[in-house]
């Protein structure tokens, strides 16, 4: 019989598969005896070093080789520390080396790994145990090893509380070579209740024991939460980050790192002088070239891009101490809008003014960080408020076009550009300018020494070209010192123009900033000011500061319709000052200060003044003297003046505004005599005025005091020592107190129809009483006058009240009376009654009058006795008796401006009627040629 060679090959086929399986059975049961797999674990575990794996099953199987299972694997340190399960493991060996006694892996499958592994806390343990294994594994079968994958995989990192699930792993060599292992990693990590995908894909080039590994990788994740990174004690960092990166290098030496990292809403919190604040920062884009070596990445290449801007620049990040990472960073920007530059600025390391008081009112505008530089540990970074950390932080940043307080300006600021830098704990913004109505400022910066300093020091500086009205609109800016907007604003109005450099040094806790060598020039400015009582202009005023805050000022103008020139020195912003000054004052203008219904004084022409004024404490001191001569001072009946060559006033005025006007004293000299008067004027109520006025021997030809109806000037002596308390509103709460005393007088009453001379008297005042013990005069116009006594009793002034005597000796009607005054019209009378107004309404005066020998043209009385009153603005003669040699004259008679009541009874016998009428200036037309009465 003859057997085919196909069936030949069967049978051939059939033995060897037996063979294999008896084989295989064989090897199965010859590995599951524990000598053979107590053999082969610790062979294994000698290519582990440091490791010793145990399993409770071993099967041998045939895929591509020889491959050994192991089940229910455990791979535990020597030290007991490290420790990985799994479901099985499977490792194909090669058949060669296994036939000739040796066990070379050339395939590893690892199934369902439970890694826990526990991160070394010093620094002289630097690998954990997976990569202690693949360093062991790669290391010693790096030329055989052709693939290792591990699927489903979990790691647990107990000091970290990180896990890692779904890990797969599979590295492999490429068509054979095994410079080329190539290798893939992906897993999901879990962490404070948050998740991200990781996948890693790359080549292990070669690998020696100087340069370690020489890899070519690229990893890439899903959004990884920040709270993730270790530094969250010392800067809080939230949101998410998507990473690629790209690395090649030796792993003992140096690595390559290209990477673009995208954030999503991204905010960190820092510790500046006040509690933590929280800053977002927009989307953006994190793209970067770096080398890691020996724990350093140094970056070369930083750009940061978002939808509105852009940064770019370099880093070193010193992670050797990897719970404080040390950085080293240094970034520019492209031009961005305010806008984004404000959402994006972490100014919490800046006071907290600048913050919350700048930052809300500018507007519009770019800008451009031309270079941040931050030196320092995460932990010095969160904690920029504290002096040692000074120097970790500098910038610069450039703003141009910007716009500040639009909503709290009439006139915003337009153009501003400013360049702002911070270093070492100090803070200047330089190169200011800007433009607000028709105003500009240029050349100007801003110093702030000592970010740290519980009291830093502010300096300004600018030069500016500008209107006042637009400068007074800053009065109500809370940004202002409240020193400065305490003075502005009872400033009603402010006009003119002003040009200069100033330089402003102010600290919390000086009452007002201190100005350092400035040169202001004002140009017609007017001003009016709610305690000035009359606008104030300067048409030149010229300041010039030194460094120790004196200033030097010269100028001219008006107060008022007065104009002045002068020149002085100031301290703290004019807070204490004086000047010499020169004014033409207009008086009249002045006069209405005190009394504004009405004027009692009016003045022909202005008075030249030579003035020292003063300032200390709020309060005004004015220390002058004014020239009188040609000067005419003038009231509704009478007129001083005009003052001669030698007639001068000097005076020393205290000014405290809102309080009172001091005069202390006021001193006339006027010929050879003098008059000194002081007191203060109450400019609260601008109402009281206390005045004492003091003359010795004043001769009143010097007072050149004349009526305008008589021209008569005033003569004799006066010397008087009064105090006066008056009363604007309330004349009869006004006080007296002294005495005035005069002798030889002659004075011009426009009451009286002819002069009073000869007059002596004195009066003596206390409070509302008047009493004059003796008072004399010669009243009449002929050369030989008569004689008139007075004394009275009374007491005021809501009118007078007492009692009057009067007594002459011998007294000429017809010489004291003119005749034109007893035709003088109605309208006179009203006039007078009005001039005197309320006080004569309201007096109370009983009065009698004793004339040894009156004489009424050709009647001869002797004597005559009047008796009466003068009560409510009305005239009452209750007895009035006339002796004439023929009989008496007896009236009685009511006068007042509405009615005339006279009352007369003639006892005469055979008097001459024609003498009678004829003595009467009214019956002078009235011809009467004969009769008897």
């Amino acid at each position: 019989m003859v057997i085919s060679k196909k069936l030949l090959f069967a049978y051939l086929l059939l033995a060897l598969s037996v063979l294999t399986a008896g084989i295989i059975l064989y090897l199965n049961t010859l590995l599951n005896q524990p000598s053979t797999r107590s053999y082969l674990l610790s062979t294994l575990s000698s290519m582990l070093q440091g490791y010793e794996i145990q399993a409770d099953q071993l099967n041998l199987a045939l895929s591509k080789g020889v491959a050994v299972r192991f089940r229910n694997l455990l791979v535990i340190s020597r030290d007991g520390t490290e420790k990985l399960t799994a479901a099985h493991l499977t490792i194909t060996l090669a058949v060669p080396s296994l036939l000739r006694g040796e066990l070379v892996p050339v395939r590893i499958l690892l199934f369902r790994p439970d890694f826990t592994l526990h991160l070394p806390h010093d620094n002289n343990r630097t690998k954990p145990v997976g990569a202690l294994a693949m360093d062991n594994i790669i290391q010693q079968n790096l030329s055989f090893l052709k693939s290792a994958t591990i699927r489903d995989g979990s790691l647990y990192l107990p000091e970290s509380r990180l896990t890692f699930r779904n890990i797969y792993f599979r590295s492999y060599l490429e068509n054979g070579v095994s410079e080329n292992l190539h290798a893939e990693f992906s897993t999901t990590m879990y962490y404070k209740n948050h998740s991200a995908d990781c996948r890693i894909k790359g080549v292990i080039l070669s690998y020696s024991s100087e340069d370690g590994f020489l890899v070519d990788f690229e990893a890439q994740t899903s959004e990884v939460p920040l709270v993730w990174i270790p530094c969250q004690n010392s800067m809080p960092v939230k949101g998410k980050v998507r990473i690629h990166l790209k690395i090649a290098g030796a792993l003992k030496k140096a690595l390559s790192v290209d990477g673009i990292i995208n954030t999503n809403d991204v905010h960190f919190n820092l510790n500046s002088s006040g509690p933590a604040r929280s800053y977002i920062l927009p989307n953006s884009s994190l793209a970067f070239t770096a080398l890691y070596s020996k724990s350093i990445f140094e970056f070369s290449s930083i750009k940061i891009e978002g939808n509105e801007f852009s940064f770019f620049g370099r880093a070193n990040v010193d992670i050797s101490n990897r719970s404080l990472p040390f950085l080293n960073l240094s970034m520019k920007s492209q031009p961005m809008a305010l806008k984004t530059f404000k959402k994006i600025f972490p100014a919490a390391f800046l006071p907290v003014w600048i913050e919350h008081d700048i930052f809300p009112q500018i507007s519009n505008g770019m800008a451009v960080l031309e270079q941040l530089d931050v030196k320092g540990t995460l932990q010095q970074i969160a904690e920029l408020n504290r002096k040692e950390n000074s120097r970790v932080l500098s910038m610069k940043i450039r703003l141009n076009d910007l716009s500040a307080f639009s909503s709290n300006l009439s006139t915003p600021i337009t153009a501003l550009r400013a360049h702002l830098s911070y270093q070492d704990g100090n803070l200047r913004v330089s190169d200011v300018s800007a433009r607000f109505g028709q105003s500009r400022i240029y050349n100007a910066f801003m110093d702030l020494d000592n970010l740290y300093a519980k009291d830093p020091l502010f300096r300004y500086s600018l030069k500016t070209e500008a209107r006042l009205e637009d400068l007074l609109q800053f009065k109500s800016l809370d940004l202002i010192p409240l020193s400065i907007r305490k003075h502005l604003q009872p400033v009603t109005s402010l006009k003119g123009s002003l040009k200069g450099s100033l330089t402003v040094e102010d600290k919390h806790g000086w009452e007002i900033p201190r100005i350092r060598q400035s040169v202001l020039l004002i140009r017609n400015c007017s001003i009016q000011h709610q305690g000035l009582m009359l606008p104030l202009v300067f048409q030149n005023m010229d300041l010039h500061f030194d460094d120790q805050s004196q200033c030097r000022y010269i100028g001219s103008g008006y107060w008022g319709t007065s104009s002045f020139q002068g020149s002085g020195t100031a301290e703290n912003l004019f807070q204490t000052f004086k000047a010499d000054m020169i004014l033409s004052a207009d008086a009249n203008e002045i006069s209405t200060l005190f009394h504004r219904d009405k004027q009692f004084l009016g003045f022909n022409n202005d008075l030249p003044v030579t003035l020292l004024v003063k300032k200390k404490d709020g309060r005004f001191s004015f220390y002058g003297k004014v020239a009188a001569a040609g000067l005419c001072v003038e009231t509704d009946k009478y007129f001083f003046g005009p003052g001669s060559e030698s007639d001068e006033v000097e005076f020393n005025i205290v000014w405290q505004p809102d309080a009172q006007l001091v005069f202390s004293p006021f001193i006339a000299r006027l010929g050879d005599s003098e008059l000194t008067a002081s007191g203060a004027f109450n400019l609260k109520n601008m109402d009281t005025l206390n005045l004492k006025v003091t003359a010795m021997d004043l001769n009143l030809k010097d007072l050149k005091l004349f009526s305008f109806e008589k021209k008569i000037p005033a003569n004799g002596v006066l010397s008087t020592d009064i105090e006066i308390n008056y009363s604007f509103v309330n004349p009869h709460e006004t006080r007296l107190q002294g005495e005035i005393s005069c002798w030889d007088m002659t004075l011009p009453f426009n009451l009286l129809s002819c002069p009073v001379r000869d007059l002596h008297c004195k009066i003596v005042f206390s409070g509302r009483d008047l009493h004059v013990p003796l008072l004399s005069f010669n009243l009449g116009q002929s050369r030989q006058p008569s004689p008139v006594f007075l004394s009275a009793n009374l007491s005021g002034w809501h009118g007078l009240k007492g009692r009057v005597s009067v007594h002459a000796p011998i007294l000429d009607l017809f010489d004291i009376l003119d005749s034109k005054s007893v035709s003088r019209k109605n309208s006179d009378s009203a006039k007078q009654h009005d001039m005197v107004g309320s006080f004569i309404t309201d007096s109370d005066i009983q009065f009698d009058i004793e004339v040894e020998s009156c004489r009424l043209g050709d009647i001869v009385m002797h004597p005559v006795t009047v008796t009466g009153a003068y009560q409510k603005g009305e005239l009452s003669i209750s007895q009035c008796q006339m002796h004439l040699e023929q009989g008496t004259i007896s009236t009685k008679a009511k006068i007042s401006p509405l009615l005339v009541s006279l009352e007369s009874v003639f006892q005469l016998e055979r008097y001459p009627f024609n003498n009678l009428i004829s003595s009467f200036p009214f019956f002078k037309n009235l011809k009467i040629t004969d009769g008897l009465l």
